[in-house]
């Protein structure tokens, strides 16, 4: 496997730059899920992380459903369609197993910048694999609600920080250092947290005038305005693919977060087909494996096979977003003749 470290270079009349070649998504896929083979320890955060929510304590809230319970079943009796009352059934069904089965720990793995696990959707209420229940911590309150959620996100992204710190550490071919891991796990850490803040900022500024734009289309064709929410998720669709590379930024030359948000931005632009098909492929492997590992009962043991496999597979495919992201920063910046960015 060939590995790319990014050095800043200072122009001079002797130097000779050597650009590498371009590193295709096949490629990539091979050298990420060979790193994960060859080196085990960089599984070892996703399947510690995996076996907690496997048998550790639960977190759910039960009786914040009960709370919401007679508004919902009073949503359903005012609805004058069949079509609308159907609705609000589903909805309610979907609040209660939220509410009643949802183990809140599962946000312990943050989103799109998450640690990869199979056993963040068991149920809550099911019996560990030993035939024991599991220990069931139960909320009561909404202000005790938000705040299981901000402690748990925080925390779920300090373990992504640890993760992508060390793998990020692994592709610049750094000797693990537990002193040095764990500071720029931290500095990644502040950096991820703000970057939730944005994303949560600009996701509540757009509901006001999302609401606006579809009550007026609504006035005129209500089938159009239904067309409204189709178009903003689109372009949150959009905004994730231009932005997949700013973890990549933050991890591998330790950017400034509005300098990594731009810096994939320009990858994306002057790489959209390989990236595009870096994702779907991504996605599609994410969206096959998991459905072979839910195919295997969270109350058997063969789902320690079902964690190494998801594991390996999430891992790998990480680690080949680092390469590839590795590889086309440096022929995008020694093609413009620009110094590359050699972190802090």
């Amino acid at each position: 496997m060939v590995q790319y470290n990014l050095v800043e270079r200072k122009p001079g009349p002797s130097v000779t730059v050597r650009t590498p070649p371009p590193l295709g998504v096949i490629d990539a896929l091979s050298a990420g899920l060979d790193a994960v083979l060859r080196h085990p320890w960089l599984l070892l955060v996703p399947l510690v992380l995996d076996l907690f929510l496997w048998i550790g304590p639960r977190i759910q809230a039960p009786n914040l459903y009960r709370s919401v319970e007679p508004t919902l079943r009073q949503m359903t009796t005012e609805m004058t369609s069949s079509e609308g009352r159907f609705a609000a059934q589903e909805l309610g069904k979907a609040v209660d197993r939220f509410f009643t089965q949802y183990n809140l720990f599962a946000w312990l793995s943050a989103g799109l910048v998450g640690v990869p696990v199979v056993n963040s959707s068991i149920d809550a209420t099911l019996r560990l694999v030993t035939g024991s229940p599991p220990i069931v911590w139960q909320v009561d309150g909404f202000d005790s609600y938000l705040l299981v959620l901000l402690v748990l996100t925080s925390s779920g992204l300090f373990i992504s920080a640890l993760f992508w710190t060390g793998l990020g550490g692994y592709v610049r071919r750094e000797q693990l250092q537990a002193a040095r891991w764990l500071q720029q796990s931290f500095q990644l850490w502040k950096q991820l947290l703000l970057l939730l803040a944005i994303v949560i900022g600009l996701a509540v500024m757009a509901i006001f005038p999302l609401s606006i734009v579809m009550l007026t289309i609504g006035a005129f064709s209500p089938a159009l305005a239904s067309f409204v929410p189709l178009l903003a998720m689109g372009l949150a669709a959009w905004i994730v693919l231009v932005c997949v590379f700013t973890p990549h930024g933050l991890v591998l030359q330790h950017m400034s977060l509005s300098r990594a948000i731009g810096t994939s931005i320009l990858i994306v632009r002057t790489n959209f087909t390989p990236t595009a098909g870096l994702v779907v492929i991504f996605i599609a492997i994410s969206f096959g494996m998991g459905l072979i590992w839910e195919g295997v009962a969270a109350d058997s043991w063969l789902r320690l096979i079902t964690m190494v496999g998801n594991a390996i597979i999430g891992t790998g495919l990480v680690v080949a977003s680092l390469l590839f992201y590795q590889n086309r920063i440096t022929i995008l910046f020694e093609s413009h003749h620009w110094p590359l960015p050699a972190g802090r």
